[in-house]
């Protein structure tokens, strides 16, 4: 009994002084990443406007995911953006969904979702990624083609200053 019970002291001590895992600074990490991001912004800001995002669609060199709310999707999207809610791209088996391989621009109802995701896919490691500047509202703004329950005939036209989407 003595024994096993020195046995038993003799591994605690050793798993006492094994050296331990060298301390993460996940704030550096972090830093890096984020200074990385900024230096590389250059002068577009990761932005594309709706009159340079037209002729991409067009030649169909681009997809668009629209980072909206499924709500606000459903009441005026891009025809043929996919609606990946921002919400949705930290799930692992949603975020295979962004392809690395072409170009993509996020797009949402008025633009600030699709900013926010543009940055965090960039700090990913995604970047390939831009943001719609405006979002869909922008877009209609310019008489660009939108679908939606609350897209009108008359939110396609230029120089249109109705209220576009609600009331």
């Amino acid at each position: 009994m003595k024994k096993i019970l020195a046995a038993a002291i003799g591994l605690m001590v050793l798993a006492g002084c094994q050296p331990k895992a060298p301390e993460v600074d996940k704030g550096a990490i972090v830093n890096e990443a984020v200074t990385a991001y900024l230096s590389g912004l250059g002068v577009n800001r990761n932005m594309v406007l709706p009159e340079e995002l037209k002729p991409a669609l067009d030649a169909g060199s681009v997809v668009i995911i629209d980072v909206g709310s499924p709500e606000d999707y459903l009441k005026a999207h891009i025809p043929g953006s996919e609606n990946i809610p921002i919400n949705d791209l930290a799930n692992a088996e949603i975020l295979p969904k962004v392809p690395k391989d072409k170009d993509v621009v996020l797009v949402s109802l008025w633009g600030g979702e699709a900013a926010q995701a543009t940055v965090a896919l960039r700090l990913m490691g995604y970047t390939n990624v831009k943001a719609l500047m405006g979002g869909t509202s922008l877009w209609m703004d310019k008489g660009l083609p939108a679908e939606g329950t609350e897209v009108k005939p008359a939110d396609n036209k230029p120089d249109d200053k109705k209220p576009r989407i609600g009331g």
